[in-house]
């Protein structure tokens, strides 16, 4: 990426904090702090056990991977939901790159707490795998379904309807479209489950690319 591209993408994401205001650092406020202090509160109560090793698994899950689209979804509804939105669509820039870019700067700015994680516990990095994986799905299934239902409310409703029914529906949890899990990550998981997660978060994105490519067919 060339200097003149770095500056741009600076200057959408400066853009975006802007449009959002103190609300663009929630996902920090749980990944930088939420989640470490009951970490750590844990561990100084019970030491470096399994409890220690679960508020990191549970709430990553519950958090980390979601709290992509509370930026994916503000950045959007220009696109959508606002009126003579038409005018977005004059130079037939597709949406994905700049729901691409969160992704990435979304990614990038919350390994830092996993990279600690790793200090305490050696195969952490299995789990940020996940993460990734789960911030991926997210990410993609945002896009796709901001632009398939062409309304950003529908579109958070049924993220939020997927997001509710992987972490509270137990009965469902053995499957493997379900993203939620507090069983310790391994390559076998990664590859059984984690990997079909992976390819239908490609899937979704793709599928949303297609959709965003007909609107911007727009006459």
């Amino acid at each position: 990426m060339d200097k003149s591209k770095c500056f741009k993408y600076g200057k959408r994401m400066i853009i975006r904090k802007r449009e959002q205001g103190k609300l663009f650092y929630v996902p920090f406020l749980f990944n930088y702090i939420l989640i470490p202090l009951l970490f750590f509160l844990t561990y100084r109560k019970y030491g470096m056990g399994d409890q220690a090793r679960n508020i990191i698994v549970s709430f990553s899950q519950y958090f980390t991977s979601i709290l992509v689209c509370w930026w994916i979804f503000p950045a959007l509804i220009k696109y959508i939901d606002t009126e003579g939105n038409e005018i977005f669509y004059i130079q037939k820039r597709m949406k994905w790159k700049e729901v691409f870019n969160f992704f990435l700067f979304y990614v990038f700015s919350n390994t830092m707490p996993f990279i600690i994680y790793c200090w305490f516990f050696h195969d952490m990095w299995l789990e940020w795998i996940r993460i990734f994986i789960e911030i991926m799905l997210f990410a993609s299934m945002s896009y796709c379904l901001a632009f398939v239902f062409n309304h950003i409310a529908f579109a958070i409703a049924a993220v939020m309807t997927y997001a509710f029914s992987s972490v509270f529906f137990t009965e469902l949890k053995t499957s493997i479209w379900i993203y939620y899990g507090m069983n310790t990550m391994t390559l076998e998981s990664l590859k059984s489950k984690y990997l079909i997660l992976f390819g239908s978060a490609i899937v979704l994105f793709f599928i949303g690319i297609v959709v965003n490519g007909k609107k911007e067919s727009y006459k």
